[in-house]
């Protein structure tokens, strides 16, 4: 039950049962312990798997699997082999034998030999790894009819590629409870439901005795609710979370930045102008007075009150904070950052809209250079590019150049969506209305 609970990531059951991982986790770590000294070990594990997870696997060698439940594997070759054939009869299955080298000195998780203590022990000579193990992808192998051979090596601390793996994923999740950390992991997956479950399950645990963990829970929540649309919900997270942190905190502490940024992005996408500069131009004044600033972070500030600005036609102090934007990012960023595309692209539209054609030419071959050195071919990003590059070509009356970035955004519309899709009717009708113009 609990290592379908991890598979099937079962909030509810892995809450209850935190008590009954810790300890397992903390004997697996004692077993560990005493067996440092050995040298390396091959184990097996023999499953089924989906065919389009075989593939991927396939096509990942010399990279990293992971496993996120407690990991059952045998010494005996035969016992691991003989579960793999299980799936000799689905056609929507491979049979998979794993053969795992494991260094318990080097081991970058614990893992023991559990024959006195296991249930199976005279049968299946049991290996247990703790949650979370990783391996390194190694040779891939049909052994016999049907059934496939993966070998792996299971990682140790020092291994580059997992440490900056492991480092680029805390920084992305940040700081907080294991729960709180695993709802952001989820986050970042694009498991909103699972996100969503587990901020709502630490919020019944938090509610009335810990208003730092109930402000957090609610901001999670709250960005949970606007990556899935829901802005009304979205909102009241967000202002539930901003009250509770008024009552411990000032209202200009830079712990609140974020809180504010969040609800002026609701109001904006809500068409409430007024209030989303209000909440944006506050974040922005905290940052401004901070001792050590993030200057990228007021860069994005600048950016959001330039695009509240524009929606409200104050084309003059939209250009202003658009200027601004830029002029941090140039200062802290690569030259060929993707970040500056949007700077530049936010200023384009302004001399579009004033149709200023050749000031907008210029910051547009600005943007495209970028995208095109920094996204794919066929990037949906460059359709934008490509139809604004047409239409300020279309000012300038250079047609023939306008048709060829007109003609780009059509192809690329056309690989990314349907061909019914509005995205590639409206971009066609406006190539066809541009050779019209020959």
């Amino acid at each position: 039950m609990l290592n379908k609970a991890l598979r099937t990531q079962d909030i509810e059951i892995i809450i209850k049962m935190g008590f009954f991982i810790r300890d397992l986790h903390q004997q697996i770590e004692l077993l560990h312990s005493a067996t440092k000294n050995q040298g390396s070990l091959i184990v097996y594990r023999g499953q089924s798997m989906l065919n389009n997870e075989f593939e991927m696997i396939r096509n990942s060698k010399g990279g990293l699997l992971s496993f996120n439940n407690f990991l059952s594997t045998s010494i005996d070759r035969q016992v691991s082999l003989s579960f793999a054939k299980m799936a000799l009869h689905n056609p929507d299955l491979k049979a998979i034998l794993f053969q795992m080298e494991a260094n318990p000195a080097f081991a970058s998780t614990p893992f023991a030999q559990i024959n006195n203590i296991s249930y199976y022990s005279d049968v299946e000579k049991e290996v247990l790894f703790s949650m979370h193990t990783v391996f390194r992808i190694g040779e891939i192998e049909q052994i016999e009819d049907g059934v496939w051979q993966v070998k792996l090596t299971l990682t140790s601390d020092n291994d580059e590629q997992l440490k900056k793996v492991a480092e680029r994923i805390r920084i992305e999740i940040g700081p907080g409870t294991g729960l709180h950390r695993l709802s952001q992991l989820m986050i970042k997956m694009g498991k909103f439901d699972k996100a969503k479950e587990i901020s709502e399950a630490l919020l019944s645990l938090a509610s009335g005795n810990n208003a730092r963990t109930t402000a957090t829970c609610h901001h999670q929540l709250g960005y949970i609710d606007e990556e899935k649309g829901d802005l009304s919900n979205a909102l009241i997270h967000y202002k539930q979370s901003l009250d509770i942190s008024l009552t411990y905190l000032s209202s200009d502490d830079p712990s609140l930045v974020s809180t504010y940024s969040n609800i002026g992005s609701i109001y904006k996408k809500q068409d409430d102008l007024n209030a989303a500069f209000e909440y944006f131009q506050r974040a922005l004044n905290i940052d401004l007075h901070a001792s050590n600033p993030d200057q990228l972070q007021i860069a994005t500030h600048y950016n959001n009150i330039g695009l509240v600005l524009k929606r409200q036609n104050k084309d003059d102090e939209a250009l202003k904070h658009y200027e601004r934007a830029l002029e941090l990012k140039l200062a802290h960023l690569p030259a060929r950052h993707p970040s500056l595309a949007i700077a530049y692209g936010n200023i384009s539209g302004i001399y579009q809209s004033r149709k200023e054609y050749p000031k907008a030419l210029m910051y547009l071959e600005k943007t495209l250079e970028i995208k095109q050195k920094s996204l794919p071919p066929k990037h949906p990003s460059l359709i934008v590019t490509h139809r604004n590059m047409a239409t300020a070509l279309d000012g300038l009356r250079r047609y023939d150049e306008a048709i060829q970035h007109a003609q780009n955004a059509v192809d690329i519309a056309r690989c990314t969506f349907e061909p019914d899709h509005p995205e590639v009717k409206e971009n066609q009708e406006y190539l066809d209305a541009l050779r019209e113009k020959l």
